[in-house]
């Protein structure tokens, strides 16, 4: 007996001398607020210890779930020191460790004792996101002196429910083929990212597909990713990311053939979310009755536009069921008129159309359904008041052009008004060189068209270099030399508002012709770069003493006296016994009058062409041999006296051209001469 007692003392007295604290850390739990999925959780860890821990020697480490996102720890705990505490003081340091994923150290400025309760508070500002996966997790939790990981209480992460779920089953009757309705709302945490699922189980009683045909069903109009069924639950991959507090809609049509149950009743849905993990279950009700209805498909199976518009062409299929063993036969008709027999899909054109059907069946005749299609195919048209490539001397530049239809409009992806009458304008800053704008109109049914042009800031300035005429030059005769060159070359030049010629150097040597008879003249001459319509300009005064030109005919003699020249014609001015006027051969007179002659042989008509009367206008004169109709720049004149041969030359009245010329006649009768002076 005393032998048993010693050894039981002995066995009392062992947990009390065995080194190191071999149970390690006890009652370790953590708290996380707020607890939703993905938030930035404050941690609040405690424990119990089995040793001591020494200031700026112990340590104490914890290990986050997998899921968890935490920050680089000695970065978080450099910019918030005061966000790690250790029973409310601040730790003396903080940071990850090595080799250990989602572990933490943290370093201790006070000492613990053993058997004495440590609290760890990890605030929301050092930013350590909880999973985001919804669930149940646990952390790890030991020390520098009790290494032994010591595991913590769960703590759950939530998340919110999908809100509003509706199901309806079209038709709703026993042994259908339906087309599934599912509308729901996303809660406060289930925005779901681009990738993840939705799932959705069907009572035991629904028949579902063996052959998945993903393209039956639709995931706010988009087709799913992929779509897997396992039993009854139909899990929808999304295309893409669903914010929270968002509308979604599942169309799953009745071509993916889902039936319904054989016998009527209340039948129970459950759908969730990978955000959401909670189900949430709504009713539908089936009911026993025979029925014909019929399915309108189209292809593409939603709209692809905006507004409930394709921008596809659009192919209709009509589908006849019944419950019934019953042949069946479907009939539509588009936009009015007789109902006819459909036998092969068919298609829409662009345009708004009422699709109106119906099928039967010996004994049952569905009402009438209409569905209305909007189809546009056409891209709006973006047309330029300007140029693609178009060139500027200013800072900035107005964008402006038309669309052909209602669009909407952004230029660099800044939104442009356009106006009722379908126009816009936007001024734009522009920098040295060149600068590219992209235009994109998006019309009401989502059709894009995208243009671009380039706006040059080109800064060059014409170099006008003037040679004639210098100030107060003086001149006489024809008219006033304008000599000189521009740089560069691609630019024009104007001499009192008519432009003048250059050759490919840039230089001019134009005789301008003054439009009056002043003798004191203001010689404008201005360069402008073709480019930006940048100009330079001189101005220069001279003095001008024009002089009349001047010829002398004399009938029946073939000589004429031009400025005092003579020169020989052909053959003499004759007066016409019949019309007492006076006919001059036509080469010679046009020639000197500036003008150029056409003869139609086959029409009998002389053409006299003049690039500038003395007014300065062209003139085109048509006259025909022995015809007193003449035709001024198209317009009909009728003269005294018509046109004729005479020793196989050309013949016209002198005075009639002269002076639809500007010129001025004057009959000399001593001398039978004729005097034609400019004015």
């Amino acid at each position: 007996m005393r032998k048993f007692l010693s050894l039981l003392l002995v066995l009392m007295l062992i947990p009390f001398v065995v080194p190191g604290g071999a149970k390690g850390l006890t009652n370790v739990t953590v708290n996380v607020s707020p607890s939703d999925r993905n938030a930035y959780g404050e941690y609040k860890i405690s424990f119990t210890l089995g040793k001591d821990l020494k200031t700026g020697y112990d340590y104490i480490y914890i290990q986050f779930p997998q899921e968890s996102t935490i920050p680089c720890t000695s970065c978080a705990y450099s910019h918030c020191s005061d966000c790690f505490k250790i029973n409310g003081v601040n730790a003396a340091g903080a940071g990850p460790v090595e080799g250990l994923k989602n572990s933490m150290y943290l370093r201790l400025s006070t000492i613990l004792t053993a058997g004495s309760k440590v609290e760890v508070v990890i605030s929301q500002s050092a930013a350590f996101q909880n999973p985001s996966v919804p669930g149940k997790y646990a952390l790890k939790v030991w020390t520098s002196q009790e290494p032994e990981k010591m595991i913590s209480n769960e703590f759950e992460i939530t998340s919110t429910k999908i809100e509003n779920l509706k199901i309806n089953a079209d038709p709703e009757f026993t042994n259908a083929k339906s087309k599934i309705n599912i509308t729901f709302k996303t809660g406060r945490l289930g925005n779901i990212q681009n990738g993840k699922y939705i799932y959705i189980t069907f009572p035991e009683e629904f028949t579902l597909p063996q052959t998945v045909k993903k393209e039956f069903i639709t995931v706010n109009t988009e087709i799913p990713t992929e779509v897997k069924i396992s039993g009854k639950t139909i899990s929808l991959k999304i295309p893409s990311s669903i914010a929270n507090y968002r509308d979604v809609t599942i169309n799953i049509y009745s071509s993916f053939g889902i039936i319904n149950p054989p016998k009527k009743g209340t039948y129970i849905f459950a759908v969730w979310t990978d955000s959401e993990t909670e189900p949430v279950t709504v009713t539908v009700e089936i009911k026993e009755k025979d029925y014909v209805r019929t399915l309108i498909q189209t292809n593409p199976i939603e709209p692809d536009g905006v507004s409930g518009f394709f921008k596809s062409q659009v192919t209709v299929t009509l589908l006849p069921e019944t419950n019934t063993q019953e042949s069946m036969q479907t009939f539509y008709k588009i936009d009015g008129g007789d109902f006819k027999l459909y036998e092969v899909p068919f298609s829409i054109s662009e345009g708004t159309h009422t699709i109106s059907y119906y099928s039967k069946t010996n004994y049952i005749t569905e009402d009438p359904q209409t569905k209305t299609l909007k189809i546009d195919l056409t891209p709006p048209l973006i047309t330029f008041n300007f140029e693609e490539t178009t060139y500027t001397a200013e800072s900035t530049f107005v964008i402006s052009g038309k669309v052909s239809e209602p669009s909407t409009l952004y230029i660099n992806g800044i939104m442009v008004d356009v106006k009722s009458d379908l126009s816009y304008a936007k001024e734009f800053p522009i920098e040295n060189g060149g600068n590219t704008f992209t235009l994109r109109a998006t019309d009401v049914a989502g059709n894009s068209t995208i243009r671009q042009i380039t706006v040059v800031l080109d800064l060059t300035t014409p170099v006008l270099t003037v040679e004639s005429p210098t100030n107060w030059q003086q001149f006489k005769g024809k008219g006033v030399l304008a000599k000189g060159s521009v740089y560069p070359e691609n630019c024009n030049v104007y001499v009192n508002g008519e432009k003048i010629p250059l050759d490919e150097k840039g230089n001019f040597d134009f005789t301008y012709t003054p439009k009056t008879k002043n003798t004191l003249l203001s010689i404008n001459i201005t360069a402008v770069y073709s480019l930006t319509g940048k100009s330079a300009e001189q101005k220069i005064l001279v003095t001008y003493e024009p002089q009349s030109e001047k010829i002398l005919l004399t009938v029946d003699k073939n000589t004429a006296l031009v400025d005092g020249i003579e020169q020989t014609m052909d053959v003499a001015p004759f007066i016409d016994k019949n019309s007492n006027r006076t006919l001059v051969p036509i080469r010679f007179v046009s020639e000197f009058l500036g003008g150029t002659v056409d003869w139609n042989a086959t029409t009998r008509t002389v053409t006299i062409k003049f690039g500038k009367n003395i007014n300065n206008e062209g003139l085109k004169i048509e006259l025909t041999i022995e015809n007193t109709i003449v035709y001024v720049n198209g317009k009909e004149v009728k003269t005294d006296v018509a046109p004729l041969i005479k020793d196989s030359r050309t013949f016209v009245p002198l005075r009639f051209i002269a002076e639809t010329m500007g010129f001025n006649v004057e009959w000399n009768s001593a001398n039978r001469s004729i005097a034609i002076t400019t004015p």
